[in-house]
């Protein structure tokens, strides 16, 4: 696959909320939409009584994990994917605390450019390249439809995700700047160096998460 498209279709993953875009499978994004959007009116958002460690992960996000592990029919264990989810969000809370982190209002600019994007590549000559935008593009159309809500409204939605992606990008950047050289050019020690800086980032929050006895 072209370079470019690769390139567009993995920020397009970003715009959907939780599941991100697959194209080439039959999957339904618009039941997608219906039960996203049953959880996001019905399943509660405060904090999650099933992980004693976690004060950032609500019922609503375990329950948006259950659906995207049943659509996708991913081998990860529940605890696998919550585990994640909750790097994720320190990660994130990093980044705010360094101030490393997009507005919402920039995220929401970013989000729709990247359909700007994937609409003008609905008429490139290249025809994979127009046959996976057009395909992609009707994923996300049939999901905002399941939805139940208008195309801003979404990107709303799809922006929360992409400060969450930009962040960690960030964080990632100004993590690699204080490497070493050799550390920070060599993907292998690289990869290391940030998982061991997430697994602390991590267990200090859990120190100041759980209840002292």
């Amino acid at each position: 696959m072209h370079k470019r498209t690769i390139k567009w279709l993995l920020l397009c993953a970003a715009l959907i909320l939780f599941v991100g875009v697959i194209t080439g499978q039959p999957f339904d994004f618009f039941t997608l939409g219906q039960k996203t959007s049953h959880i996001l009116q019905n399943s509660p958002s405060n904090t999650s009584n099933t992980l004693s460690d976690s004060n950032i992960i609500t019922q609503r996000d375990i329950d948006l994990l259950r659906l995207k592990k049943d659509f996708l029919q991913l081998d990860d264990s529940e605890d696998e994917m919550v585990n994640k989810l909750l790097r994720q969000r320190i990660i994130f809370q990093e980044a705010e605390r360094l101030n490393l982190t997009i507005s919402h209002a920039e995220a929401k600019e970013r989000v729709i450019d990247i359909m700007n994007q994937a609409e003008k590549l609905t008429q490139s000559a290249n025809e994979a390249e127009r046959t996976s935008a057009e395909q992609t593009l009707s994923f996300i159309n049939s999901y905002i439809d399941g939805l139940g809500i208008t195309q801003d409204e979404y990107f709303d939605l799809a922006a929360e995700e992409q400060r969450e992606i930009e962040a960690a990008a960030a964080l990632q950047s100004y993590f690699k700047d204080t490497l070493a050289t050799e550390t920070a050019n060599d993907p292998v020690l690289f990869e290391e160096a940030w998982n061991k800086y997430v697994d602390e980032l991590v267990e200090a929050f859990q120190n100041n998460a759980m209840p002292q006895k």
